[in-house]
């Protein structure tokens, strides 16, 4: 679901598990509270898009 107060922000639900989205241009950056949702997110997003998953950032917005 997207959200509407931020366009770049796509919000899923299953019960306790969630994942989120955020998109900018051709990045996009996953949190979640289960490994388990990102691999889902992972596969869902491989079934319709080209994607390269390069791991968790070490760097967001300037920081550490």
């Amino acid at each position: 679901m997207q959200l509407k107060t931020d366009y770049c922000c796509y919000i899923q639900r299953e019960g306790e598990k969630f994942a989120i989205l955020l998109v900018w241009v051709d990045d996009i950056l996953t949190l979640t509270n289960s490994p388990v949702e990102i691999d889902h997110v992972k596969a869902e997003l491989k079934s319709k898009y080209d994607i390269k998953a390069l791991g968790q950032p070490s760097l967001l917005l300037g920081r550490r």
